[in-house]
């Protein structure tokens, strides 16, 4: 995160709410009060605040994850994705909750999320709330930017966290075993055999089993 004082209170509470145990944030310098809002926020338990600053030649993403691994880490058994700060988990099976996206996925080692892109909707000005009938307009189903994927995975001996390079794909452990068929795309079904861009099976893009809100700023 950065500069995200003003959507930070309800992307934190939204995803509390459908059920992750722990929201790990970590975020640059800002100048708009995310950082002493991320600092309450951790003292209060809601969050884990992991202040970072790129060093030379290096990303926001590989800086977050070597924080997180250097910081938080991994254990075997947990479900880890990775959000942005304008990226809300949108839930399509059971009640909408987190442990019905584990129930869906089944045997599975994890799932490759599309995105679905909303935009200002006319608004010239933050009405206030992103999961509101405010935005109620959205990028086509069919859209090439939906084809974005982002992952939820379980770890495991095979699934060790989230890759140095490319940091928003699972890493593979060294003779890992796994085949297309051990994650699944947005709408539920395996992977396309060989398909390294963790694309989904043909079929519809709106997913069937999760999908994405993403509010472009």
């Amino acid at each position: 995160m950065r500069n995200e004082a003003a959507f930070l209170l309800e992307w934190v509470a939204y995803h509390r709410v459908i059920g992750f145990s722990r929201i790990v944030v970590c975020a640059n310098p800002s100048s708009d009060g995310t950082d002493a809002l991320l600092a309450a926020l951790d003292a209060a338990g809601a969050i884990t605040y992991l202040p970072t600053e790129p060093g030379p030649d290096q990303s926001p993403l590989e800086a977050a994850n070597a924080a997180f691994e250097a910081t938080v880490g991994y254990e075997d058994g947990c479900w880890y994705g990775w959000l942005d700060a304008d990226e809300f988990m949108n839930i399509h099976s059971g009640s909408g909750r987190v442990a019905d996206l584990i129930d869906a996925i089944g045997p599975a080692q994890g799932i490759m999320l599309n995105w679905r892109l909303f935009g200002t909707n006319g608004h010239e000005r933050f009405p206030g709330r992103f999961l509101s009938a405010d935005f109620a307009r959205a990028s086509r189903a069919n859209f090439v930017a939906n084809l974005e994927t982002k992952p939820f995975f379980c770890t495991s001996d095979q699934v060790t966290g989230f890759a140095g390079i490319g940091q928003e794909r699972p890493a593979l452990a060294p003779g890992h075993g796994l085949t297309h068929r051990d994650f699944l795309g947005g709408n539920g079904r395996p992977l396309l055999a060989g398909d390294t861009r963790f694309t989904a099976t043909p079929g519809p893009i709106t997913p069937e089993v999760t999908g994405w809100f993403t509010n472009p700023r």
